[in-house]
């Protein structure tokens, strides 16, 4: 794959590129490409695998980085997950819910 400086690389797995996205974002940018154009970029491969059909795979992932604290920011986290609300991926939540611990309070609105 051509990388953004012109050189080949091996292309990154869905699942790593979302983890990335979520856990670094894109501060600052690199020689080649801007900050912006960095996050439009990683927008376009999320709304690429919701499109897919991969849309709880990112929600998983959301879910086990925000849970573990892995990630600095929380801004990358919150645009993955507005992502999902946009394209309507909370439907699938039941897939990435945990099972009922003691100390969970159930909150009905």
């Amino acid at each position: 794959v051509v990388n953004s400086a012109g050189g080949f690389v091996f292309a990154v797995s869905d699942e790593s590129r979302v983890r990335r996205f979520i856990i670094l974002g894109t501060a600052g940018g690199t020689y080649y490409s801007t900050e912006q154009e960095l996050t439009v970029k990683n927008v376009e491969a999320l709304i690429k695998i919701i499109e897919k059909g991969r849309g709880s795979m990112i929600l998983k992932e959301i879910y086990e980085v925000s849970l573990a604290g892995r990630n600095p920011k929380q801004d990358p986290l919150l645009m993955a997950l507005a992502l999902c609300a946009r394209h309507m991926i909370a439907g699938m939540m039941f897939v990435v819910r945990p099972q009922k611990r003691p100390n969970q309070v159930k909150v009905t609105l």
